[in-house]
C-alpha cells in the first residue's frame, strides 16, 4: 500500500511543472511586470525544470556502491537548491523587491527540501536506519505539490489586501 502511494505521489510530481509554468503565466498576465511574485514563480518553474532534467543522471550515479556516490546525489541537490534561494534573494536585491509572502514560501520550500536531503544523507552515511528515507520520499513530492495551493491561497491574500489598501487610500 505504502509503495503505491509513493508510486502515485512520484508520478503526480512529474506534472507539477505544469502547475508552476500555469502559475508563472497567470502572474506575468495579472502583473505585467517583474515583482515578487513572478520572481518566486520563475524560480520555481527553474527549480522544477532542472530537478526534471538531471534526476536520471543524478540517479544512475547514486545507484553505484560507495558513500562518495550517495554523496555526488545529495550534494548536487543540495548545491541547485541553494543557488535557487539564492536566486530568488538576488532578483529581489537587484529590482528592489519588497519579498512577498510567496517568496517567502517559495524559499521555505526549497530550504525545506534541502534540510530533509541532508538529514537523509545523514542517516544513510551513519546509522543507514532508512527511518528518513521514508519521509524523504515522501515529503519531496508532497511538498512540491502542496506548493501550488498554498501560493495561490497566499496570491490571493496578497491581491486582496492590496485592493483593501487602495481603496482606504482612494
Amino acid at each position: 500500500m505504502q509503495n503505491e502511494f509513493v508510486a502515485f505521489m512520484i508520478s503526480l510530481d512529474r506534472y507539477v511543472f505544469v502547475g508552476y509554468l500555469l502559475l508563472l503565466i497567470i502572474a506575468l498576465l495579472v502583473n505585467k511586470k517583474i515583482s515578487s511574485v513572478t520572481t518566486a514563480f520563475f524560480t520555481l518553474c527553474c527549480w522544477q525544470a532542472l530537478s526534471v532534467s538531471v534526476s536520471q543522471f543524478l540517479y544512475e550515479q547514486a545507484s553505484h556502491d560507495g558513500i562518495l556516490y550517495k554523496f555526488f546525489w545529495y550534494g548536487a541537490w543540495t548545491v541547485s537548491n541553494l543557488f535557487f534561494i539564492w536566486m530568488i534573494y538576488q532578483f529581489h536585491l537587484m529590482q528592489k523587491l519588497r519579498a512577498t509572502s510567496i517568496a517567502i514560501a517559495v524559499s521555505m520550500l526549497i530550504l525545506s527540501n534541502t534540510a530533509i536531503q541532508v538529514l537523509d544523507f545523514i542517516d544513510r552515511a551513519t546509522a543507514n536506519s532508512g527511518l528518513m528515507a521514508n519521509i524523504y520520499q515522501l515529503f519531496i513530492p508532497a511538498s512540491n505539490i502542496a506548493i501550488i495551493p498554498v501560493v495561490i491561497y497566499l496570491w490571493c491574500f496578497e491581491y486582496r489586501k492590496n485592493i483593501n489598501i487602495a481603496a482606504a487610500g482612494a
